[in-house]
């Protein structure tokens, strides 16, 4: 029987090493995954909150990396104010509030339609 058993394969150690690797590795990927998302959806059209209460941002205008313009509406007024990362300044005061645009779609919309389009190809 002895020589039944030594002609048995013995079992290959589990290497530590292509454990690691392989764990390290579906870790940057779900990184990578996360960070693509976010991207994504900074990016896309309505992913943003506006706000629904008295208080909403009617419009925005980036004009630097960190620098934005901001159309606020506050009840019926509405303020023209401008964002940087050090303060938020008020340019102006319409007395005559801009006509506001039809809301944007909503992501979950916006992916619909996406993933409709991607699935007949």
């Amino acid at each position: 029987m002895s020589a039944v058993a030594s002609a048995a394969p013995a079992a290959a150690p589990f290497s530590t090493a292509s454990t690691l690797g392989g764990t390290v590795m579906a870790l940057l990927i779900v990184v990578a995954v996360i960070l693509a998302l976010g991207w994504l959806l900074r990016r896309l059209p309505g992913a943003t909150v506006r706000g629904h209460g008295p208080l909403r941002v009617v419009a925005a205008l980036p004009v630097g990396v960190k620098e934005r313009v901001l159309l606020v509406a506050v009840g019926e007024r509405q303020l023209l104010i401008g964002v940087t990362a050090q303060q938020i300044t008020l340019l102006q005061t319409l007395d005559t509030p801009l006509p506001v645009e039809a809301a944007p779609e909503s992501f979950a919309a916006l992916l619909g339609k996406r993933l409709g389009q991607g699935g007949g190809r």
